[in-house]
C-alpha cells in the first residue's frame, strides 16, 4: 500500500505494525506542585513539595488512507467491550 509519506513525519509501531501519522501530541508528563505549612513551624511561610504525576492523553493524527482498517478494527475493539491492549513506540 502506498502511503503519503511526505505529510507523515511520525512513525507508530504497535503490534507488529507501522503506521505513519502526521502529528503526535501530548507526549508529556505534568507534576502538581501543592504547598504546605507545618502547624509548628516558626517560619510564616509554606514549602512546596513535588506531587502527583499527571499524563495527558496522547493524541495521533493521521489522514484516512482507503482500505488500511488495521488502526479502525482496533479502535473497534473498545466498541465491542473486548479492548486489546497494544504497547506503541513513537518515532520521528
Amino acid at each position: 500500500m502506498n502511503y503519503p509519506l511526505a505529510r507523515n513525519h511520525f512513525r507508530v509501531e504497535w503490534g507488529g505494525n507501522r503506521i505513519g501519522f502526521s502529528e503526535v501530541s501530548g507526549l508529556t508528563i505534568q507534576m502538581d506542585a501543592p504547598e504546605f505549612r507545618e502547624g509548628s513551624s516558626p517560619e510564616n511561610s509554606k514549602v512546596t513539595m513535588p506531587g502527583m504525576l499527571h499524563y495527558p492523553h496522547l493524541v495521533l493524527k493521521r489522514m484516512v488512507v482507503m482500505g488500511d482498517n488495521d488502526c479502525f478494527n482496533w479502535l473497534n475493539t473498545v466498541r465491542f467491550n473486548q479492548i486489546e491492549r497494544r504497547d506503541i513506540t513513537i518515532s520521528c
